[in-house]
């Protein structure tokens, strides 16, 4: 048998689970008593994930940070430890794991007591990638006879993790009192993008740093930042180009906000040093012949043969959901508070992705957070937070069994703009950014190999010297070959055919081959 390699990436069944975290925590000794919370915010640390037993044993930590007044902050952390039960999982899958943190709320015990709460929905895709030798032809002499077809399917290339680093500085503003304490820093990716080139990934977009800080100057109000820094550069990937189909995921993993000198000397920069984790699994899409059937007339041959589920690309698309809302704080104690917005933050939360008849439906939510500079010299800042839903289709020409399909989403805030109206009404506008692959679980049988051995003369003898057959619908000559032992060259011979087209009612003479 000639063979050929086929390299895959299985993608097993998604598994969806909830854990919930909770924490009593005592505010420190050197910290000021809590009189109410400002803000808070949440980010997931998966330390490690191993499979064994069928199960996905997932350890990390959430960290909390909380702004709270009289303008302070205090961080914590809460650890995890959860077992999934996932019935095809095997030992040494990669586990691909998503996360969102829903319903993160801080409600204040007394002046030195909080209490933090939240849910976290973890995803889990269990990946596992194999080579499989398939048997692509026969050599010529071998006396096999062998039909093959055409497969199309998704080849996996390579898979690529790796830490994008982005140094930058923020320089404030001559008006501003030099830096004297960071309270407060939040900083988020925007509008993110990747692009496959030769032999690398290139990365580009925006990181917006939103910090509050205590001036030198005692007798100086507290005092807020709000800047964009955008970012590029490339991350190695040896043996790749731009004709390959990337799913690559970009996360912000960690950040560092420090006070820094300007040229002059004073504290006047703040140092930002953020690590984006890089995930890229990379795709080509690839054909080949392969042996569909095979048999040897007066032998028996056995194919040995392997289920493989493989994928074909269906659709690759990036798409744009533009998104709005209007707040309404002209009944709350907002709205006589508010002096100026400083800084909204937000990121994208998907609800549930739904396989349809020719599309898929993506719902979800954008959280919102709104901070603003407080008319109150007690209480200079204040937060509003809004959950804005939406829901974006993909049209997906063809689509019709729609277990058969699977769908690989990658989403980033590209925009988000406020605006605060007299009447006590905040419009939030914004753009999500949907890298979206779509593909068509296939499962194909493969003959990896044959066991060659010997008719029993007897059963060979048996057979008709010569058959008049009559051909039945949707029969192939190669199946009329195969069932008396014969070959096809032989039945065209015999029947004087210039071509292979028979059709059902047609009569063709079989003639036994000598053996």
């Amino acid at each position: 048998m000639v063979k050929g390699n086929i390299h895959i990436n299985t993608k097993k069944r998604k598994v969806v689970t909830q854990i919930t975290l909770e924490k009593d925590m005592i505010v420190p000794d050197k910290m000021p008593d809590i009189e109410k919370s400002i803000t808070e915010k949440g980010m997931i640390y998966i330390e490690n994930v191993r499979t064994m037993n069928k199960k996905a044993d997932i350890n990390g930590h959430m960290k909390v940070e909380i702004l709270y007044e009289p303008v302070c902050q205090v961080e914590t952390e809460i650890p995890f430890s959860e077992s999934v039960n996932i019935e095809d999982i095997e030992d040494g899958d990669n586990i691909r794991i998503s996360y969102t943190i829903e319903n993160l709320k801080v409600s204040v015990i007394n002046s030195r007591k909080i209490s933090i709460k939240a849910i976290v929905t973890f995803n889990i895709e269990p990946e596992c990638v194999k080579d499989i030798e398939v048997a692509t032809g026969c050599e010529q002499g071998e006396n096999i006879e062998c039909i093959c077809k055409n497969i199309r399917f998704l080849q996996y290339v390579t898979r690529k993790k790796d830490v994008f680093r982005i140094k930058d500085e923020v320089e404030i503003s001559k008006s501003k009192p030099n830096i004297g304490q960071i309270i407060w820093k939040n900083v988020e990716l925007r509008n993110s993008q990747t692009r496959l080139m030769d032999n690398r990934i290139n990365l580009m977009g925006e990181v917006n740093v939103f910090v509050i800080y205590r001036p030198d100057d005692e007798n100086s109000p507290i005092q807020w930042i709000d800047s964009v820094l955008p970012y590029s550069g490339d991350i190695e990937v040896e043996g790749i180009n731009e004709t390959m189909i990337p799913d690559i995921s970009v996360e912000l993993s960690d950040v560092t906000v420090e006070i820094r000198p300007d040229y002059d000397g004073e504290q006047r920069v703040f140092g930002v040093d953020a690590v984006l984790d890089i995930d890229a699994r990379i795709y080509m899409e690839n054909e080949m012949d392969i042996i569909d059937d095979v048999y040897a007339p007066g032998r028996v041959i056995v194919p040995e043969i392997q289920n493989v589920c493989g994928e074909n690309l269906i659709v690759k698309n990036n798409s744009q959901c533009r998104f709005s809302d209007r707040i309404d704080i002209s009944d709350s104690d907002y709205v006589s508070d508010i002096m100026q917005i400083c800084n909204v933050n937000g990121k994208v939360c998907i609800d549930s992705i739904t396989n349809e008849e020719d599309g898929i439906e993506i719902q979800g939510v954008v959280e919102t957070v709104i901070m603003y500079v407080s008319q109150s010299d007690e209480t200079p800042f204040g937060s509003v937070r809004n959950m804005t839903p939406f829901n974006f289709r993909i049209d997906v020409n063809g689509m019709t069994n729609v277990w058969d399909y699977n769908c690989s989403i990658n989403q980033s805030l590209m925009q988000l703009n406020y605006n605060m109206s007299g009447n006590g009404q905040i419009d939030i506008k914004g753009v999500i950014a949907f890298d979206v692959t779509v593909c068509k679980r296939n499962d194909e049988k493969f003959i990896t190999g044959i066991e060659d051995r010997p008719m029993d003369n007897d059963k060979y003898k048996s057979l008709p010297g010569m058959v008049m057959y009559y051909v039945k619908d949707g029969e192939r000559l190669w199946d009329i070959a195969k069932k008396y032992n014969t070959t096809m060259a032989s039945i065209m011979e015999v029947n004087e055919m210039q071509q292979d087209d028979i059709k059902a009612g047609d009569s063709v003479m079989i003639v036994k081959q000598v053996k």
